[in-house]
């Protein structure tokens, strides 16, 4: 029998009919839709926690009638849960599918209103999973939107109007705070402003950003306050929405979805209104599919803002992870994020035993290594390879260190800094096809994965980079070097318009030094994409070799003004075997920047107008 998650046991419960059914189909679950007589805001978590407290470990197929289902905390399966990317918690689940082998949950179109800090999906330890035809809100969301009433540039402080329907805020002391049942943000925190004629982020946000902290607010009445500081920066306009959602330490409480330590998980025809942190999260899972998948604020809702972080995010994933036919918009984070770990040699101990770290605070608990995965170890300055290694035994120390004890001895070449990534854990293909990323803060796709990757059929219009390519020993510690990628037949709108200087697409690993004739990224494809853009600086590449970018057609547009005007479309650092070549340009006078190792080493183009002086 599984391990339950709690060791509550409810009464019998009204609410759910079972099937009778053979040894080898799933049991049939019925669940009905509140009567009218009943209590339209009736919890149905204890419900779900009874069905499934009693039929631990068969197969189930549970049916919702259509209608509103509410679910609360307050009788919740929980347990402390670590999930990377987040903060670390004792969390409450609605569906804890813990143990499971073959489960389909088909929604028939019900609406799951979320109620405090609750994760509505756990798929832990579990295979055969699939989750249909549902929507995902919460009664309360947990940010603060509120419209940028006036501003003065000399006093520095801006006016705000709360839209009290969205946003249940607290004054108090002098400060504003960010509050739902249950939970509480101290601070406003990390923000941005969103241009309510395009719903998208402002143009320039970036720049228009509030101080994350020491944010004071004086109150004029219930719904307007002003809020000053004394640092310099370019204010938001009157008239645009601006977005709080507290410090960065305690902004991400609970994805909607997390997959963990699973198996073969299909999950279809699903909409997320909003969630306390990422849309779908998946760490050490295999086989995933996301088909149909919708992260966006509800239509009439006037609320601005989907999920707090990620729309999806996959951490160390295997199998094929595919994703199609989605729609993920007005996150206050990335469309799509699949990557690695590397944690840190922080001591070697003999020639077959380290002690390892993890380096972010919100990847503390994640579980990186079991016995016969094998590891390989990178160089801290240029992240190229220095040894693969088979773990033997992995001994947890604390939540940040532990011991790993190898096969095969260690080289002499390994030093602390060093950074060790899990190559057993990457998918074997990715495919991202026919989705449409938008309007959100951050990037469109990360990804940082050694495997076969298809980039095809999306439309991505986003405020920084369209496709980041980075892996990463300084800041976030996301592994993996792209070995193969297609990226074809996209259409790119407007992207990085929120300011700074993000490329479109950028493969930017974050090396400390670079190594002759050898590059961190390979075989990257840019094939048949139509890229239609207000700005010049499109496409960067450091530390990769066999770059191909071809048949593109790049289209000049006046969205935007451009404070790259005049810059090269692409940049070019430390490459080898680059071709550019049968691009069309409408608008648009193309250059190339690029050093001269790049140039050197079999470099190909038929773009005339290659700059070669700004070299190292």
């Amino acid at each position: 029998m599984k391990k339950r998650l709690s060791r509550i046991i409810f009464p019998l419960l009204a609410g759910w009919i079972m099937t009778a059914c053979s040894a080898t189909d799933p049991l049939s679950i019925k669940i009905s839709a509140p009567a009218d007589t009943d209590d339209p805001r009736k919890d149905y978590t204890r419900i779900l926690y009874e069905t499934l407290e009693n039929h631990p470990a068969q197969k189930l197929r549970i049916v919702f009638e259509p209608g509103i289902y509410h679910f609360y905390p307050d009788h919740a399966a929980g347990k402390y849960h670590a999930i990377t990317n987040h903060s670390n918690l004792y969390r409450y689940f609605a569906f804890p599918l813990v143990g499971y082998d073959s489960v389909e949950i088909e929604g028939n179109g019900a609406e799951f209103i979320f109620h405090g800090v609750i994760t509505p999906f756990l798929i832990e330890r579990s295979s055969g999973i699939t989750i249909k035809n549902i929507r995902i809100d919460w009664e309360y969301p947990f940010y603060l939107q509120a419209e940028i009433t006036r501003k003065n540039e000399t006093t520095k402080e801006v006016g705000i109007r709360i839209d009290t329907t969205i946003s249940k805020p607290v004054y108090r002391d002098g400060r504003l705070r960010i509050q739902g049942p249950g939970w509480q943000f101290d601070y406003l925190g990390q923000n941005i402003t969103f241009d309510p004629a395009t719903r998208a982020v402002a143009f320039m946000a970036e720049t228009a950003r509030l101080p994350v902290d020491d944010l004071y607010a004086e109150k004029i009445n219930e719904l307007n306050y002003t809020i000053k500081w004394d640092r310099s920066a370019t204010l938001p306009e009157p008239g645009h929405i601006v977005t709080f959602r507290g410090a960065m330490s305690e902004n991400r409480l609970a994805p909607a979805i997390h997959i963990s330590g699973s198996r073969n998980v299909t999950l279809q025809d699903i909409t997320i209104h909003h969630c306390p942190g990422m849309g779908i999260i998946g760490e050490k899972s295999a086989d995933i599919t996301l088909d149909r998948i919708r992260v966006m604020p509800r239509e009439g809702s006037g609320r601005i803002v989907s999920s707090m972080a990620d729309a999806t995010h996959f951490c160390n994933c295997a199998g094929k992870l595919t994703v199609r036919d989605c729609l993920f918009m007005n996150m206050l984070d990335d469309g799509i994020n699949v990557h690695g770990t590397y944690t840190s040699v922080e001591e070697i101990r003999n020639r077959s035993e380290i002690i390892a770290s993890l380096n972010h605070f919100q990847q503390s608990d994640f579980h990186f290594a079991d016995r016969a995965d094998t590891l390989r170890i990178v160089d801290a300055e240029t992240m190229l390879p220095k040894q693969t290694c088979v773990v033997k035994e992995v001994v947890k120390i604390n939540e940040y260190l532990f011991r790993i004890i190898t096969e095969n001895p260690l080289s002499g070449e390994i030093k602390p800094g060093d950074g060790i990534e899990n190559i057993s854990w990457y998918p074997t293909e990715f495919l991202f096809s026919g989705n449409t990323i938008k309007n959100n803060r951050a990037r469109g796709i990360l990804l940082s994965v050694p495997s076969k990757c298809l980039i095809e059929n999306n439309t991505i219009s986003v405020m920084k980079n369209a496709i980041l390519l980075e892996g990463d020993l300084l800041h976030w510690f996301e592994s993996g070097a792209v070995r193969d990628v297609v990226i074809r037949n996209n259409r790119f709108g407007e992207c990085s318009y929120g300011g700074g200087n993000f490329p479109l697409i950028s493969i930017n690993p974050q090396m400390l030094a670079f190594k002759q004739n050898e590059y961190y990224e390979k075989n990257i494809l840019v094939t048949d994409n139509i890229i239609a853009s207000s700005f010049s600086n499109l496409i960067q590449g450091h530390g990769v070799y066999g770059l191909t970018i071809q048949g593109n057609k790049f289209i000049k547009t006046d969205t935007y003004d451009d404070p790259f005007r005049g810059q090269p479309i692409i940049q070019l650092h430390h490459c080898g075997g680059t071709k550019i070549i049968r691009n069309q340009f409408d608008n648009l006078s193309p250059a190339i920047e690029v050093d001269l190792p790049t140039f050197n080493d079999d470099f190909q183009t038929d773009i005339r107008n290659v700059i070669t002086e700004k070299n190292e």
